[in-house]
């Protein structure tokens, strides 16, 4: 009994900790760029006039050609070794003294 009132209480904590530490929702910065991924489709970057992003070819919400959310997996305009204008969303990421802005959509359409 000890035990699971040590645990319930314990994961009281830790919901209370976590909910605490939010700002509220992150408004991604939606913009363009053009993407130019690698020849082994594992990653790549994503080129603004005033930012290079890395680009992730696995793990991001997109949408394809036909306006169909997809919640991870290779963005299927994405192929490995190509190039093209994408649109896409990031948001930025401060954890202690390092920033960065990290993509968290992209769009084929």
């Amino acid at each position: 009994m000890c035990s699971k009132t040590f645990l319930a209480g314990a994961g009281l904590v830790v919901a209370t900790v976590l909910a605490g530490c939010g700002t509220g929702p992150v408004k991604p910065d939606i913009q363009s760029g053009h993407a130019v991924v690698n020849g082994d489709g594992t990653g790549g970057t994503i080129e603004t006039s005033d930012w290079e992003y890395g680009l992730p070819t696995s793990g991001v919400s997109w949408v394809d050609g036909q306006g169909s959310l997809h919640d991870g997996g290779r963005p299927d305009c994405l192929a490995p070794g190509t190039s093209r204008d994408i649109q896409f969303a990031a948001v930025n990421v401060e954890v202690g003294s390092s920033t960065w802005r990290a993509v968290v959509w992209l769009s084929c359409q």
